[in-house]
């Protein structure tokens, strides 16, 4: 379950949600776990589909190694 992450608090410098938001049953309790398990002055990214090629996401997957011929 996403409203109930295996990590102790405060345990990332960066949490990044891709295109997942709007898939959660409960949208505001998924963001409070993200803020939960991010360290105090860290960042939470979270993005939606949104159909701009050049959105945040885009990049993010890039970066992973997630190309649209692989995960589509």
């Amino acid at each position: 379950e996403f409203n109930n992450l295996p990590y102790r608090d405060s345990s990332f410098d960066i949490v990044i949600s891709i295109d997942c938001l709007e898939h959660m049953e409960d949208p505001l309790t998924f963001t409070k776990e993200l803020h939960r398990i991010t360290k105090h002055g860290g960042r939470v990214i979270i993005t939606v589909p949104g159909g701009q090629k050049t959105k945040v996401a885009n990049i993010i997957k890039n970066m992973v190694g997630m190309t649209r011929d692989k995960y589509g």
